[in-house]
Parts: structure tokens; C-alpha cells; sequence
């Protein structure tokens, strides 16, 4: 009877299966289990702090039947190569704490169209989504401060609109996607090689920066129709694109209204929000705020060096193109500041060119900045770090694991 009934059960669709037990992962606080309805196997993820990586992600062996990934509020971060090889997931479902997915975490995932980004994402490491499928109309996060390189390389995106506090975008980061709308934020200041190759369908990029984004070289866009590409630019930097290499390639033409860039002096210690990439018109009010990261103090919003308000959310009626800067400082040191958790030391440094990580850990990325906190290199996969095109003086180096961040002051002789 038994047996007739888990017949019947099967062919009606409804039979489910479930691990006997949460399986938990190392010696964290997260743990997972699969279920399995009819046709569908979902990996649920759920507990406290970051997923770890290494060989403690037991789920791997059911790699291809997986079809949705559900994680629940309280996990942080996605280590990388988490979900790399999916190739049938279909859904993944993020929670509003999570403030990191590292590298190649979704590669290769090349069904996967229903996926969502809080406003809580800070960091999407290099290759994270590298070969995934990915909906159409991207919608990354306002909270976004870091993609990295070849992040959506070969994905079959449409139209991207990135967010206000990206002022790089590195090598490769769209190469080979199929993009045709490009939505960049006032506030961007350069792009690195390789970064929209081969994006044969772009046509229409539109770019309020008043001041064009520098580009490391012609690569940037190459295989791009660029002739027969719109380019719509604030109105009074028109003759400046026309004039400028590569970009002088479009088809140039004035946008409706006023450029507003809103940035933050320093993205470790806090990111701005309130200002979507678009043109302006005149008399509109645009509400801005400023949040402070990892005990950074804001100190108030600049306009041509000039304090014009010191609470954190301020509004302004738009009357012309328009640069505005938060300024956050730090309330403690950055040693101060240091993750706990295993050991992570630079040697030598100070030092001259070549600069090693020691530690335990797996390292994915690197990051570094200057004391203003631009960020001016990165790197992934690597334990050695060549600063030898550096000028003098003091950086910040980000280092992001499987299981931790932290930041280590860099001293460059």
C-alpha cells in the first residue's frame, strides 16, 4: 500500500524530500539543507554571518539538480566559487544582509534569470557572474560600491544601469555581453580596458558625467558599432566629448536638463544615495542622503569646497550642472578597526615594489586605496602585490577571504 501511494504521490508531482537534517558548514554559524517538490531541488541557506568556502561546501555534489537557492536573513556574504557550475538554477533569492558576493560565486550559471540585489550589496568580486544567463534589465543596488573585474562577463544582460557610488569600472566587466542601453552615473570617473567589448548591440550609452569618464585605452569599447551608437551627454560638455579620443567616436547629443553628481570623498568610511542617473530640470528637488560604513563619521556636503549643509540628508533645488561631495572621515584607525579572525599580515612594509599577504585564509581580492579613498588597484586570486607604479606614501589595502574582510595600512617607499 506503502508503495502505491509514493506511486501516486510521484505522478501527481507532489512528492517532496528533504535532507533528514541541517547540515552545518565547518565551524560556522550557517548551515543548509535541500529540499526536493516534484522536478525542483532547493539549496536553503540560512543562520548567521558568511557562507564559508573551501571543500566545507558539501552541496557541490548536487550541483546540477539544483534549481533555486533560497538564503535567509542574517547570512552576510557568498564565498567565492559558492554556486559556480549551477547549470540548472533557475532562482536565487538574497537576503537584505548580505553585503558581499565574491568572486566567480554564480559562474557559469547559465539558466539563471530571477535574481535579485538588495540595497545592502556593497561588493560583487571579479567573475562573480562570469558565463550566468541573468534577466535582461539589470538592477543592481544603490548600496554598490566595488564590481570587479569580468563581474558580468559573456552574460546575456540588455540594459544596465549603474549605480551612483561606481566611479571605476574595471577590465572586462561586461566584455561580451549583450547589452544595448548603458546607464552610467554622474559621478563615474574612469573606465579600464576591455571593459564593453564586444558589445556588437549597444546603441544608445547615456553618460550625465560632466567631465568624460578617462578611458585606459581604445579597448574600452572595441567591437562596439560606436558610429551609429547615441551617446546623450549633459549640454554644456558637449563640445568636450566631441573633442575627446574614443569618445568623439559616438553620436554625441545634449541631454534634456542638468547633470547632479553626488559622490562620497571616502567609500570605506561612507556612500551617498538619493540621486538617480538621469538629466534634471530645472526647479526639480533633488534629496539626498549620506551614510556612514565601518564607524566612519560624515562631516558634512561640499560644492566647490564650500560646506553647504551638515545633516546627512539634504535637499536642493536644481538650477544648473551640478558636483556635490559628502565628506566622511573615520572615528577610529583603521588598525583599530582589524578583523579578529585569522591573522593577515603585509611584509615587508614598509616597502618598495613587491609586497606579500601573509595568512591562513583563502584570498579572492584585493583592493587598494588612497588616503582619499579612491580606489586605484585591484587584483584577484593572488598573495603578492606589485606597487612599484605607485607614488610614495600611506594606502589602504582591502582584502576580502572566503570567511572575513579586513583592511591593513600600506606604507610605499
Amino acid at each position: 500500500m506503502k508503495t502505491k501511494l509514493i506511486a501516486l504521490a510521484l505522478l501527481l508531482g507532489v512528492f517532496a524530500y528533504s535532507t533528514a537534517q541541517p547540515n552545518r558548514i565547518g565551524n560556522s554559524d550557517v548551515y543548509w539543507e535541500l529540499t526536493t517538490q516534484g522536478n525542483d531541488t532547493t539549496l536553503h541557506i540560512f543562520g548567521t554571518g558568511d557562507i564559508p568556502g573551501g571543500s566545507n561546501l558539501k552541496w557541490k555534489s548536487y550541483a546540477t539538480a539544483i534549481k533555486h537557492v533560497v538564503i535567509d536573513e542574517g547570512i552576510t556574504s557568498i564565498c567565492s566559487y559558492g554556486m559556480k557550475d549551477f547549470i540548472n538554477l533557475y532562482s536565487v533569492s538574497i537576503p537584505n544582509t548580505m553585503k558581499i558576493i565574491s568572486a566567480n560565486a554564480f559562474q557559469n550559471d547559465s539558466n539563471m534569470t530571477d535574481i535579485n540585489f538588495p540595497d545592502s550589496i556593497y561588493y560583487i568580486g571579479s567573475s562573480a557572474f562570469d558565463y550566468a544567463q541573468l534577466p535582461d534589465t539589470l538592477y543592481l543596488p544603490a548600496s554598490l560600491i566595488s564590481l570587479q573585474a569580468n563581474a558580468f562577463r559573456y552574460t546575456k544582460i540588455k540594459h544596465i544601469n549603474i549605480p551612483q557610488n561606481i566611479d571605476t569600472i574595471w577590465v572586462s566587466t561586461f566584455r561580451f555581453s549583450s547589452l544595448s542601453s548603458i546607464t552610467f552615473p554622474a559621478s563615474l570617473s574612469q573606465i579600464y580596458r576591455y571593459a564593453f567589448d564586444n558589445n556588437r548591440l549597444l546603441t544608445h550609452i547615456t553618460c550625465p558625467c560632466m567631465t568624460p569618464p578617462a578611458l585606459q585605452d581604445t579597448t574600452v569599447f572595441s567591437n562596439v558599432n560606436r558610429g551609429s551608437c547615441r551617446l546623450t551627454v549633459p549640454a554644456a560638455s558637449v563640445q568636450i566629448y566631441k573633442s575627446t579620443p574614443v569618445w568623439q567616436d559616438f553620436l554625441i547629443e545634449a541631454g534634456d536638463g542638468y547633470a547632479i553628481a553626488v559622490t562620497s570623498n571616502n567609500k570605506e568610511c561612507g556612500i551617498v544615495q538619493g540621486v538617480e542617473n538621469r538629466f534634471y530640470h530645472a526647479g526639480e528637488t533633488v534629496t539626498v542622503r549620506a551614510i556612514p560604513l565601518n564607524n566612519g563619521r560624515f562631516g558634512g556636503w561640499k560644492s566647490n569646497v564650500q560646506t553647504i549643509s551638515t545633516n546627512t540628508t539634504f535637499s536642493f533645488k536644481v538650477t544648473q550642472d551640478t558636483l556635490i561631495t559628502a565628506v566622511f572621515d573615520q572615528e577610529v584607525s583603521i588598525e583599530e578597526r582589524q578583523d579578529t579572525r585569522p591573522s593577515v599580515v603585509l611584509y615587508p612594509n614598509p616597502a618598495y615594489d613587491m609586497v606579500q599577504i601573509a595568512t591562513d585564509a583563502s584570498v579572492n581580492d584585493i583592493i587598494i586605496y588612497d588616503l582619499s579613498g579612491k580606489m586605484i588597484h585591484h587584483l584577484s586570486h593572488s598573495r603578492q602585490i606589485d606597487i612599484s607604479g605607485l607614488s610614495k606614501g600611506i594606502y589602504f589595502v582591502k582584502i576580502l577571504t572566503d570567511s572575513f574582510t579586513c583592511t591593513k595600512k600600506l606604507v610605499k617607499l
